[in-house]
Formats: C-alpha cells, sequence, structure tokens
C-alpha cells in the first residue's frame, strides 16, 4: 500500500452506540446468543482506507483481495436497504470489505490475537472527500442519538455532496494528467507514489487490473536507483517489463521466478527486484539463483548489511512461514544459530553495527562467519534480501525502531531456536 498516497482510520465500535443499534436491530432480529448478534453485525472493527485519488482504488481493491481472506463485500450505495435513505439520495459511496487474516498470518502473533473466535474486520475504501463527509454525517448522526439530520442540516450536506463530486471528477482529471506527463517525461521518479501509479496504469493495459498486486513499491524505488542498476525512469523500467513479458496468463519465465520465490509470489516489485538480481547471478556463473558477486566490505558494514537482510525478511514477506524455519534450521545444521541470535539481540552489535565500539577479534569472526553462511546460503528468500542489502539497499540504522524491528524478527526465530 505505499504505493497509493492514502490516510487511514481504525475503531472499535463504541459500546453506547453498540448498544443503541443491538436493542434497535433485536426488534426485528430476536437474537437467541452471541452467535446471532456476530453474524449480524459485523463491523465491531473498523478500518477505513481514505483516498486521495478515486482511480486508485482498483489497486486498494486487488490488495485486499489478495493480503486477507475475503468474507464479503458490498457497494454503497444500497438505497433499498440502507437504514438512512437520505445517505443514499446523497450519493454516499464506498466499497466495504469483510476480511480475516489467512491462518498462516497468525503465525508468531501472540496468542490473545492468534486465539480470536472468528476475527472478522470491517474495511471501508472512500475517496478521501468522501471520507469528510461521512465524518461529517457521522457526528450529526451522533449528537442526535441515531436520527436524521434536520431539514438544514440534510440540505448543507447535500450542497457540500455536489461540490465533492465535483471535486473527484477534478481529482480524476488530475489523476490522468500525472500519468501521461510520467510516460511524456523520461525523469528519475521523483517518489513511491508516482512509481506505483506508472507501473499500475502500465501494466492495467495489457493485464487484468484486479491481479496488478504492485508489494512494496519504495523498496523497488530505492534499488532500482542504485548505481548498476539504474532503471529508475519510465523508458529505463520499460525495457525490464518488457523482458519480463508481463500479460495473462505469465509465461514460463516469471512463472519461474514467482517458483523460487515460493508461495506463487505474485507482487510485481518483488518479482521485478528478482529478476534483475537473477540476471547479474546468472552474469557471474553462480549458481545461487538471488546471489551477486562476493564482496569484503568492513565490519560495520557488514553488520549493517545482515542485519537489513534480516529485517527485508520480515517486511518484504510478511507471512513468516515462508522463511522463519527453514532459515532457522539451516542456521542451527551450520552451528549458526548462536550468531544470529547475537546479531539480533546484543549491544555488542549493535555498538559496532553504528561505530560506537571498535570490534573485538572474537566479534570479527563471529561476524565474518555469519557472512560467509549467508553468502553460501541456498535459501531463496534469504539470498534475494541479501543481495538487495549488498547491492546498497539497506536499512536506516541507527535509527532506534530499526533496533526494535530487529528485535521483533528475533521474536519469530525463536520458538524455532
Amino acid at each position: 500500500m505505499d504505493s497509493i498516497p492514502i490516510i487511514f482510520a481504525h475503531r472499535g465500535k463504541d459500546k453506547h452506540s453498540l448498544e443503541r443499534k443491538l436493542k434497535e436491530r433485536n426488534r426485528s432480529k430476536l437474537y437467541l446468543n452471541v452467535k446471532d448478534i456476530k453474524e449480524d453485525i459485523v463491523d465491531l472493527a473498523g478500518v477505513r482506507i481514505a483516498l486521495y485519488m478515486p482511480p486508485h482504488k482498483a489497486q486498494i481493491d486487488c490488495l485486499l483481495r489478495t493480503t486477507f481472506e475475503l468474507q464479503d463485500t458490498r457497494e454503497h450505495p444500497d438505497g433499498h436497504n440502507h437504514p438512512t435513505p437520505y445517505r443514499s439520495s446523497l450519493g454516499y459511496q464506498a466499497s466495504h470489505y469483510r476480511v480475516r487474516l489467512f491462518q498462516s498470518q497468525l503465525e508468531g502473533l501472540e496468542d490473545s490475537v492468534r486465539t480470536l473466535q472468528d476475527p472478522v474486520v470491517e474495511i471501508q475504501v472512500v475517496s478521501i472527500l468522501h471520507h469528510v463527509w461521512a465524518d461529517l454525517q457521522h457526528d450529526i448522526e451522533y449528537k442526535s442519538l441515531g436520527g436524521s439530520p434536520s431539514g438544514d442540516e440534510q440540505l448543507v450536506l447535500g450542497l457540500i455532496n455536489e461540490a465533492m463530486r465535483l471535486g473527484e471528477r477534478h481529482l480524476e482529471a488530475l489523476h490522468d494528467i500525472n500519468i501521461k506527463r510520467l510516460e511524456s517525461q523520461d525523469k528519475p521518479f521523483a517518489n513511491k507514489w508516482e512509481l506505483g501509479s506508472w507501473l499500475f496504469n502500465r501494466l492495467s493495459r495489457i493485464m487484468n487490473p484486479e491481479t496488478v498486486n504492485l508489494g512494496p513499491i519504495e523498496v523497488l524505488r530505492r534499488f532500482v536507483s542504485l548505481r548498476g542498476v539504474e532503471k529508475d525512469t519510465p523508458d529505463k523500467l520499460e525495457s525490464v517489463l518488457e523482458e519480463m513479458d508481463f500479460q495473462d496468463p505469465w509465461p514460463a519465465s516469471l512463472q519461474d521466478i514467482s517458483a523460487k520465490l515460493g508461495s506463487e509470489e505474485s507482487r510485481i516489485s518483488v518479482l521485478i527486484i528478482a529478476h534483475i538480481i537473477q540476471k547479474k547471478s546468472a552474469r557471474t556463473g553462480s549458481q545461487q539463483a538471488f546471489a551477486i558477486a562476493k564482496s569484503q566490505p568492513t565490519h560495520e558494514l557488514k553488520l549493517k548489511i545482515m542485519a537489513s537482510s534480516f529485517i527485508w525478511l520480515s517486511d518484504l514477506f510478511p507471512q513468516t512461514s515462508r522463511w522463519a524455519q527453514p532459515v532457522t534450521k539451516d542456521a542451527i545444521s551450520k552451528k549458526r544459530a548462536p550468531g544470529v541470535r547475537w546479531l539480533l539481540t546484543s549491544i555488542v552489535a549493535r555498538r559496532v553495527m553504528i561505530g560506537e565500539e571498535q570490534p573485538s577479534e572474537p566479534t570479527k569472526k563471529t561476524i565474518d562467519e555469519l557472512w560467509g553462511w549467508m553468502e553460501a546460503s541456498s535459501i531463496s528468500l534469504l539470498c534475494l534480501v541479501f543481495s538487495i542489502s549488498k547491492m546498497g539497499v539497506c536499512r536506516h540504522f541507527p535509527k532506534e525502531d530499526e533496533f526494535t524491528k530487529l528485535r521483533s524478527v528475533y521474536g519469530v526465530f525463536e520458538k524455532f531456536f
């Protein structure tokens, strides 16, 4: 989602509001037990995603469908069922998704989260203008204890709605103009939003937009901007897309990369990075799918690269089942588990990494042994993130939140150690 400018909000349903809703609906539903209530009221927890650009809705739709286990979708307005018909007549527009996490996504989370029964969340996708309008409407309804706004309030809300519709048409026009500008000038992408907009628009012409899952665009932007890669303009990145031959269905070459990454990897940014690294790997004659030429940086830089690699594992592949057990098993079999634990948790490793302490000879030995293990690894995902980091896309050390992420990664490994 980092390729799309958005704002988002989340909430649990207010208990007083829920009590009123239960009493109102019980008159017709006649609830018999808690199960009846859960099946009827599914918005106990909710997220709203507000889009700056309405055309980005297709990207969000694809992302939600591929990230979560989809239970139901509803398009609004739905005037014949809506409890407040005036809201529909004013043009309230939103897509509501009811989702839950896949079982594999619950792995590594706290027990209190993993043991939740039927943790369904409602995600509302609206334009930012509809988001403002909906908040105004909700505030007025809440103050009137669930009733409809007064006639004067409805009149003003209607005027705001008309202005909102006009504003959305202008936003759609602005989005189209931005895309045309990107396509007509061969300059480096200024930010992840430019890259994401161009890439989604380009691939949607030849693929079903519902299947175009861009994935982590900021990582791709940093990667294609590296010296030695330099694919950070529309023309240069176009040449990569032509090599990869994106289409429906995928050609054998794309299926091969996806299979090597496992779990039917379909995120475009990850596939592009893997393709570029695989080409570089092939030129060096490496037998590893996503390895690049060996290098011997300083011990301080080695630590940053290895630490970055483990955080990228977690960030790029949030389904920890794809990497945690195989990496841990390999580390244990190669007698590198203590070194991994040291890298992820040690104060000494942290101080050496940020230049506050010179490495002792035993520390240098530990670093070199870990480095050798990672360079020789045949685990595709580990090879990929290690290559990304070695080529220059490292994490932002010494920021404190990066060390927090390192400790979080260790929490995933710990149960296997």
